[in-house]
């Protein structure tokens, strides 16, 4: 069971080549700084998501959150490998965990995306919010809300 157990700590956290050697499996860390929360009710969520097929309302590849501060709010992702990103995120005054909408479907909670892409009558797809994280580097990013 100990056995077991070490290799798989060792697969979690290390590659093993076809020659045996053991690596570390380098990742990055990302910090997404919101410059224009407007209250300190709730809290800022964010979804990552890896897939153009998920982006933005399907399946989240990891979601962070923090207590709302006004004026700024600064969230991060840790662990992240290298390869193409997206996030959306919103301002959950009410704290209910969910984006909510009007009657028309609209959202009545304030929302931005990576690369600061503006919804206009729709989400934007992937390709206008992808962004690249590279491998063993941390980044910031700066996402204004709608």
């Amino acid at each position: 069971m100990i056995a077991l157990c070490t290799i798989a700590v060792i697969l979690t956290t290390h590659i093993i080549s076809a020659d045996g050697n053991v690596s570390l499996v380098s990742s990055s860390s990302l910090t997404i700084i919101v410059p224009n929360v407007p209250s300190s009710k709730g809290m800022v969520r964010a979804a990552l998501y890896n897939s153009p097929q998920e982006f933005p309302r399907g399946k989240v590849w990891k979601e962070t959150f923090a207590v709302a501060s006004s004026g700024e709010t600064v969230l991060r992702f840790e662990n992240v490998p290298a390869g193409e990103y997206a996030i959306a995120l919103f301002h959950d005054e009410n704290g209910n965990t969910k984006m909510d909408y009007n009657f028309i479907g609209m959202p009545v909670e304030r929302y931005g995306f990576s690369n600061n892409v503006r919804a206009t009558l729709s989400a934007p797809d992937f390709s206008q919010a992808k962004f690249t994280v590279r491998s063993g580097v941390s980044d910031t990013l700066r996402i204004r809300l709608q």
